[in-house]
């Protein structure tokens, strides 16, 4: 996190970035090479929306389709920072926006347009989850933790016990991770975990 005094986290919201996510969002998983293809990341709706208002309190209406016409939609919009490389201390910020569900789509909310909006995590690293850290000052930044990572300790262990407990689950489905821990409320949430 970015300043010098020491801040104390509110939320953490992790999603795992598959394989198929980083070909979705190198638009290089659409069937044609004209179109198609969102480059965003789902969650489900029901269950992400309210932590994600918290995290993302913004309000915008767009104009999307729903049911065949065009329908205004509201959309969460918040400022997020990361580091625009790993090598460099230089931080971006932009704004990040959750869309609720499509018709297509009736239970899934999207991160939309992640590639635009930050930066894509190295390959080749093993799992790679996605975090959106919100601080006490409300601030958010979003960054990239790898499992061997969080595993060996370079994570403080209020972020990587939460995430590891969720990915080493038994009860877990066979789905990637994602979840959130929110600290006002004490609550972990682990999606898939009945």
């Amino acid at each position: 996190m970015s300043g010098t005094a020491k801040v104390g986290v509110k939320r953490i919201l992790y999603k795992e970035v598959t394989a198929a996510d980083l070909r979705k969002l190198r638009a290089e998983s659409n069937d044609a090479p004209n179109g198609g293809g969102a480059r965003d990341l789902r969650l489900p709706y029901g269950e992400f929306d309210a932590v994600i208002e918290q995290m993302l309190p913004g309000v915008k209406t767009e104009t999307r389709r729903r049911g065949g016409v065009p329908t205004d939609v509201e959309i969460r919009v918040g400022r997020v920072t990361y580091r625009a490389d790993s090598a460099s201390a230089s931080e971006v910020t932009v704004d990040l926006h959750w869309e609720p569900p499509t018709d297509a789509r009736n239970r899934e909310g999207r991160l939309a347009r992640v590639h635009d909006a930050l930066s894509l995590p190295a390959t080749g690293l093993g799992r790679v989850f996605l975090l959106l850290i919100q601080d006490e000052n409300d601030h958010v930044n979003a960054f990239y933790a790898y499992e061997d990572d969080l595993r060996s300790g370079q994570w403080r262990p209020q972020v990587a016990k939460p995430i590891l407990e969720c990915l080493d689950d038994p009860n877990r489905k066979k789905r990637s991770v994602q979840g959130y821990i929110d600290y006002t409320t004490n609550k972990h949430f682990c999606h898939g975990v009945d």
